[in-house]
């Protein structure tokens, strides 16, 4: 897929400026994320991209692991980046994002109908539990009450952002399983927001933009080959090459 007509350039303007968000240590995705980016015109270095130091708490908190805690309070920083902005709204990136094989014709063929459709969440994929409802060409509206599971590529409104920023702040105090939603994984978080707040539009992309790249984790426990050093290099490589046949 090519950079071609500027699509990337369209992307930013219709969602905002993108906050990727990346752990230092991790320059593996950061190159990876890089390649995904330039099949769109864009990069890390383009002044619409900025590059945003993800947490990594000493402690699990109230939460059930370091991993998730840092995901939930990376997203925390981005929102209230977002929500201060003077930008209308932002992209959320998680550096394992990688465009679909296809994403430049169907950016093409939904851009279009976002700019006329009223939204306040974006999500540039689908996954197998939502029953979407079409509005227009490659786009699809999500219920309230329809979990969204993943957050690797999702945009929200300024104005949206400063209703979610307060509510997910409340769910990271509590503890996990609170029944008013406590600590949890940061897409749960999002649904329970959505469902609480139902005049937050949901729309979403269909067929998919974006899909997450194979690449170790940084929330779940490393399997056995992730943390050998020689072996956790092959791995990697086999991970890009799954993605580059995949996506």
């Amino acid at each position: 897929m090519a950079g071609g007509d500027g699509i990337g350039a369209r992307l930013l303007e219709a969602l905002g400026p993108a906050y990727v968000i990346n752990l230092p240590q991790r320059a593996d995705r950061r190159r990876g994320l890089e390649a995904e980016l330039r099949r769109v015109g864009l990069s890390l270095s383009h002044p619409g991209v900025r590059l945003v130091a993800a947490i990594r708490p000493a402690d699990p908190g109230p939460f059930t692991a370091i991993g998730i805690r840092g995901c939930f309070e990376s997203h925390l920083a981005v929102l209230r980046l977002i929500a201060e902005s003077a930008a209308p709204s932002g992209l959320i990136v998680e550096d394992d994002m990688g465009f679909h094989r296809a994403a430049e014709a169907r950016l093409g063929t939904l851009l279009p109908g976002l700019g006329r459709t009223g939204w306040d969440i974006f999500y540039g994929y689908l996954d197998g539990t939502n029953r979407p409802e079409g509005v227009a060409a490659g786009l699809a509206r999500i219920a309230p009450g329809d979990h969204v599971r993943r957050t690797h590529f999702m945009a929200v409104r300024r104005e949206a952002a400063q209703t979610i920023l307060p509510y997910l702040e409340a769910i990271a105090a509590r503890p996990a399983g609170h029944p008013q939603g406590g600590a949890m994984h940061v897409d749960g978080a999002y649904s329970w927001c959505r469902e609480a707040h139902p005049g937050l539009r949901t729309l979403a992309a269909r067929p998919d933009i974006a899909v997450q790249r194979p690449s170790r984790s940084d929330i779940a426990a490393q399997p056995w080959f992730d943390r050998v050093p020689g072996l956790a290099v092959a791995v990697d490589l086999a991970r890009g090459w799954k993605h580059r046949l995949r996506g």
